[in-house]
């Protein structure tokens, strides 16, 4: 607020008036833009726990499959399949667990990381119609792949569930 113009013309000095949340204004010692930062901060979107668990669930089994296949275990004896066949499956599955996870800690990455999950699944189906064609792959070993379905699946129904980002201004 500026004073009222004194009667010899010149402005009178700007007058410190505190700020709604500040009290009395005097405390000069506070961080002047702390105040106008959380009057202006935008609320990052959200995910409920529902969501949330999923995913980490989803991304903690996909890394624990994923890498044991990268370095060339076969999980559960579950047939048998090339070293290169399943390299590139446990590489896919840790991308998809790291998809999940960064979802699930980072609820505004859930459209963009969905579109990735999502190119990941279709990578994997992919690469296992071709190298069970090829006789490199069981198709029985393509069972574990249902893990990498369940989770596109909670990717794109949790990205449709995030809040959306509230302003303050």
């Amino acid at each position: 607020m500026i004073a009222e113009p004194t009667h010899d013309g010149e402005d009178a000095e700007i007058l410190r008036m505190p700020l709604p949340g500040q009290g009395s204004g005097a405390d000069w010692s506070a961080d002047p833009g702390s105040f106008a930062l959380s009057q202006t901060r935008v609320h990052l979107p959200t995910l409920d726990r529902v969501w949330k668990v999923p995913l980490y669930v989803c991304g903690g089994v996909n890394l624990a499959v994923g890498i044991p296949q990268m370095l060339g275990f076969v999980l559960f004896g579950a047939g048998s399949a090339d070293s290169t066949h399943l390299v590139r499956d446990g590489v896919l599955a840790c991308v998809l667990g790291f998809v999940c996870l960064a979802f699930a800690h980072r609820p505004r990455w859930g459209r963009p990381l969905s579109v990735v999950a999502i190119v990941v699944f279709v990578l994997q189906v992919v690469s296992g119609v071709t190298d069970a064609g090829a006789g490199r792959v069981d198709i029985t070993f393509e069972a574990v792949h249902l893990v990498g379905a369940v989770s596109v699946v909670v990717c794109a129904l949790a990205s449709g569930r995030v809040a959306p980002s509230v302003s303050h201004r």
